[in-house]
């Protein structure tokens, strides 16, 4: 079983905001990864966006065969 929970670190204990469904005692795997605040993702959204109003036109073959390559490689089966 995997899930993803949010949760806030203090000091070397992480606070759930959920309950993970697991007894007291049970061992775990985290994965640690820093959230974004709202306004950071769309201050960088909009940064992004900017930047690309003005990709050359031969660049946006090379954008799409990267972004198709990606999508290609999220959607395969991991081993887990």
């Amino acid at each position: 079983m995997s899930r993803t929970i949010q949760g806030l670190i203090q000091g070397k204990t992480i606070a759930l905001e959920a309950e993970p469904g697991l007894a007291d005692g049970q061992r775990v795997e985290v994965t640690i990864r820093p959230l974004i605040d709202p306004d950071e993702r769309k201050r960088r959204l909009a940064a992004l966006a900017g930047s690309l109003a003005y990709l050359p036109e031969e660049e946006w073959e090379s954008l799409d065969a990267i972004v198709h390559e990606r999508q290609q490689w999220s959607h395969r089966e991991r081993p887990g």
